[in-house]
């Protein structure tokens, strides 16, 4: 569901329909975008009602302050914001943990917030595992017997199991504490630019 200043960008948006987990995008601390996952979530089927709607209206009292803390840090330019845990409340007041991962992106020239949830079980761990992302059906001794998850060979999508494809780096954000920067290796730089730089 998309807020109805924003659906120029709809179609840039379709393939976070497709994640395995719940997506909110915030625009000046007002929802602009709910994907599936994220309706089912906080226990919504109409989205229009939670368009436009505050983000800390489904967060707890006592995690706003940690709330703004991250926000605050998005607004010094870090651009991603690694995992942190939440409890959120749903439409019919039930609580939900959640761990979050946010980051700054651009809808135009207006910067929002997509932040990316993966419940958490009551061990405290994610509940997210492979079974969330289209595997081949096959395994390999190469991967140690692991299930081989689908990759576009052109753009390197990754197939999720609800069946769309998703940018490797959602996915790898998605299976590990990791945040992205952009750099350059010394093969990239001198193919493409003539440098020879150091590892």
């Amino acid at each position: 569901m998309i807020h109805e200043q924003f659906t120029q960008y709809r179609k840039s948006l379709l393939f976070l329909d497709s994640l395995p987990y719940p997506v909110i995008i915030h625009h000046n601390l007002a929802i602009v975008y709910v994907n599936r996952q994220g309706l089912e979530v906080i226990e919504h089927s109409r989205g229009k009602k939670i368009m436009g709607r505050n983000i800390f209206d489904f967060i707890l009292p006592h995690f706003h302050e940690k709330v703004r803390a991250r926000l605050n840090e998005h607004d010094r330019g870090m651009p991603f914001l690694s995992h942190t845990v939440e409890t959120l409340v749903t439409f019919s007041g039930r609580r939900i943990t959640l761990e979050l991962t946010s980051s700054l992106i651009k809808l135009g020239r207006k910067k929002c917030i997509m932040v990316i949830g993966k419940p958490v079980t009551t061990s405290g761990k994610s509940a997210f595992h492979a079974g969330d992302w289209a595997t081949t059906g096959r395994s390999s001794k190469s991967t140690g017997g692991r299930p081989l998850v689908s990759m576009c060979a052109s753009c390197k999508g990754v197939k999720s199991a609800a069946g769309g494809w998703v940018p490797v780096e959602l996915f790898v954000a998605a299976i590990a504490p990791l945040a992205f920067t952009h750099g350059i290796c010394p093969r990239c730089a001198k193919s493409l630019y003539g440098l020879d730089i150091e590892e």
